[in-house]
C-alpha cells in the first residue's frame, strides 16, 4: 500500500533526493507516521490525487494473420518450383533432403 505525501522539507527517502513541495509515494502506513513526527513530510488530501482514467487501450489489429484462423488459403508469392529446361531434356530441380546429404 502507498501513501500520496508531500515533502515539507528537502530529505532523502527511499534513495531519492526529494525537495520541499516535491510528492512522492511513501511505502506505508509506518513510513508515512515517521514522516509526520519529524515533519519531513505531510499527507496529501485524497481529494487533490487525480484518479488515473481506467479506459482500456485501444487493441491493435494484427499486422499478420495466422495460417490457421485465414478463411480463405494464403496466396503463394512466389510460383512453386519448375524444373530447369536444358535442351531437349527436362531435369527436375535438386534440393537437399536433408542437412547431411549432398546433392547427386
Amino acid at each position: 500500500m502507498t501513501i500520496r505525501m508531500k515533502s515539507l522539507k528537502a530529505h532523502t527517502y527511499a534513495g531519492k533526493r526529494l525537495k520541499a513541495g516535491q510528492e512522492f509515494d511513501a511505502r506505508g502506513e509506518s513510513d508515512k507516521r515517521v514522516l509526520v513526527a519529524i515533519k519531513a513530510a505531510d499527507v496529501v488530501p485524497a481529494s487533490t490525487v487525480a484518479a488515473p482514467a481506467l479506459q482500456p487501450e485501444p487493441l491493435k489489429p494484427r499486422a499478420y494473420v495466422r495460417r490457421d484462423q485465414s478463411a480463405t488459403e494464403p496466396q503463394a508469392s512466389a510460383p512453386a518450383e519448375q524444373p530447369i529446361e536444358s535442351g531437349a531434356e527436362s531435369k527436375p530441380r535438386r534440393v537437399y533432403r536433408r542437412r547431411d546429404q549432398v546433392a547427386e
